[in-house]
C-alpha cells in the first residue's frame, strides 16, 4: 500500500508476495476488526484462515511422471488382467540439474558442431 501511495501508477505485477505477507494482513485485519464485532472469536479465525482462505494441500508425488532411461532399459512381458503386455523396465532419467547430464549434453552439443570448408577459391584478376 506505501507503495501505491507514492506513486498510483506503479506496477505490481512482477513483484513477489510472500505467503507471509498475506497471513500477517488477515491477522492485522481480523484483530482490528474483532475489537468491534464479539462473533469475531479465536476459533472462527483459525477455521477461516487455515481451513477456508489459506488451505493447502499435501504435495502429491510426481515420481510416476519421471520416464526411464533410454539407454538403460529393458522390456519384459507382463500379464494384466489376462492380456500379455509389454512393459519397460530399468533405471530413472537423471534429472537436469545433475552434473551428469548438464556433462553429457556439452558433450552432446559439441559432437552435433559440424565444420564446412569454403568451398569457394577467391579469384583475383
Amino acid at each position: 500500500m506505501r507503495q501505491l501511495n507514492e506513486n498510483p501508477h506503479i506496477r505490481l505485477k512482477n513483484q513477489v508476495f510472500y505467503r507471509q505477507d498475506y497471513l500477517d494482513e488477515f491477522n492485522t485485519i481480523w484483530e482490528t476488526q474483532s475489537k468491534f464485532h464479539s462473533t469475531l472469536r479465536n476459533e472462527l479465525k483459525n477455521e477461516i484462515r487455515d481451513v477456508i482462505i489459506f488451505y493447502q494441500r499435501r504435495l502429491k508425488s510426481q515420481k510416476g511422471l519421471v520416464s526411464i532411461c533410454e539407454f538403460e532399459n529393458k522390456k519384459i512381458e507382463v500379464v494384466i488382467d489376462g492380456k500379455k503386455k509389454i512393459k519397460k523396465i530399468g533405471n530413472k532419467v537423471c534429472p537436469k540439474s545433475s552434473p551428469l547430464f548438464q556433462e553429457f549434453k556439452i558433450w552432446q552439443i559439441l559432437n552435433n558442431i559440424e565444420l564446412i570448408e569454403n568451398l569457394m577459391e577467391l579469384n583475383v584478376s
